[in-house]
């Protein structure tokens, strides 16, 4: 009998985020807007989504630097050193902190496209 295990909920989680969003892109790729309404509400919830997602990789970067600080962490590369992983971390969290500062940009200007839309009406 084969186990299946589940993925860590973060995981879990973030793959769900991920289908929410295809299935987003999906569903508003090539069709008209039915209403101002709905793109109001649309952009309302990809400006918390985006401001969210921010707020996620801070945590992200300290779980891996706490890993790499309490010895849970190594290169995969055969004869890697301790150095090459040093670098690795501190590579992702510098990824990291620019997608942090770039997802607050995206929700900032999310925000302002919601407000944009706020006070259209379908004729």
């Amino acid at each position: 009998m084969e186990s299946f295990r589940q993925p860590p909920p973060g995981v879990a989680l973030a793959e769900e985020a991920h289908a929410a969003l295809r299935r987003l892109r999906h569903e508003t790729g090539g069709r008209d807007l039915e209403s101002p309404a709905e793109l109001y509400r649309t952009l309302g919830l990809l400006h918390q989504l985006a401001d969210d997602l921010s707020q996620v990789l801070p945590s992200l970067h300290d779980q891996l630097e706490r890993a790499l600080l309490a010895g849970r962490l190594q290169h995969t590369a055969l004869a890697a050193t301790a150095r090459e992983t040093i670098d690795a971390v501190a590579s992702a969290g510098h990824s990291m902190s620019v997608a942090h500062y770039t997802g607050l940009l995206v929700s900032q200007e999310l925000r302002k496209a919601h407000a944009a839309v706020r006070d259209l009406a379908a004729p």
